[in-house]
C-alpha cells in the first residue's frame, strides 16, 4: 500500500500490481471477456475468487498471474509491459495469434483440502 498522495512507480511492488491490474482490464475489454469467462478460462472455480484478485482485496500471487494470463491469452511478461507497448503488442500479428501454455489445474477449495488432510491422517 502506498502513502496517501504518493503515486506508485512501475519499479515498486505496488506499481507493478497497478500496472498488472490496468493491463488486465485493457486485455479483458479488447478480448471482450467478462469476469465469468475469464474465471473459467483461467481455471478458477468461481468468479468471486478471480474478482478478489482483480479488485485488490487479495494480492495476486505467481499462480494467479499465470492463470489470469492464460485466460487472457497473453504471456506473463506481456501483461507487465507499459500500457502503450501492450496495446501495440495486442494489435500486432503475434498478439492476435498467441496461444498460451496449458493452464494449471484448478485450486482445491478449503473443504476439499480439509477432506484431503483427513484422508491422509487415516
Amino acid at each position: 500500500m502506498t502513502r496517501q498522495g504518493a503515486t506508485p512507480t512501475a519499479g515498486t511492488p505496488s506499481g507493478l500490481v497497478e500496472r498488472f491490474l490496468q493491463n488486465v482490464r485493457l486485455v479483458k475489454s479488447l478480448r471482450k471477456l467478462d469476469d465469468e469467462a475469464l474465471a473459467q478460462a483461467g481455471g478458477y472455480r468461481s468468479r468471486q475468487v478471480l474478482n478478489a484478485r482483480l479488485a485488490g482485496r487479495t494480492s495476486p500471487d505467481i499462480e494467479d498471474i499465470a492463470r489470469i494470463c492464460a485466460g487472457l491469452r497473453v504471456s506473463p511478461e506481456v501483461i507487465f509491459l507499459p500500457y502503450n507497448d501492450l496495446a501495440a503488442w495486442l494489435a500486432s500479428e503475434e498478439g492476435q495469434q498467441y496461444k498460451p501454455p496449458r493452464q494449471p489445474k484448478p485450486t482445491r477449495t478449503r473443504t476439499n483440502r480439509s477432506g484431503a488432510d483427513a484422508r491422509s491422517e487415516k
